[in-house]
């Protein structure tokens, strides 16, 4: 059995937590429905009404496909010679595995990608810029050990 020299569980960035996430979106979408009613009842301006009912379902439906992504994740492995790969996307799972003397790190604009077997596999896109930079370097600091004459970043 090999050690693991690395091992990391990415999910989505969310500066709220479902709870509130379900409040701003409740609120979000009752404001609209609250100022036609008061345009309504004060300058009779009914035509209004069904426009901000439209507005307030897009907003809750909008909502709704922002918190499919809440099960979203990546999970990274390094075992001794090779690294595991499972990301959960939109209900289906995807896992990947490559022996890491074959691995090589690359950045393409601001995405992060491992390149082995002669595909390309996007790591960490549900991470911030700044810390898909740290999750870069203990990467390849892991991929480094496991496989010091192989591992490159370009």
């Amino acid at each position: 059995m090999t050690s693991v020299l690395f091992s990391r569980t990415l999910y989505p960035c969310r500066a709220l937590d479902r709870s509130a996430r379900v409040r701003l979106c409740w609120l979000t979408a009752s404001l609209p429905l609250f100022v036609a009613l008061v345009l309504m009842l004060f300058f009779e301006a009914w035509l209004l009404l069904p426009f901000a009912g439209l507005e307030a379902l897009i907003i809750l439906w909008a909502y709704k496909l922002f918190s499919d992504a809440d099960h979203d994740y990546q999970s990274i492995e390094v075992n001794g010679h090779s690294i595991a790969i499972n990301t959960a996307s939109g209900g289906s799972v995807c896992s990947e595995t490559a022996l890491v003397a074959w691995c090589k790190l690359k950045w393409a604009g601001d995405s992060l990608h491992l390149h082995a077997h002669g595909r390309d596999t996007e790591i960490g896109a549900l991470l911030p810029y700044t810390a898909r930079l740290k999750l870069a370097a203990d990467l390849r600091s892991a991929l480094q050990t496991a496989a010091p004459s192989a591992t490159q970043i370009t």
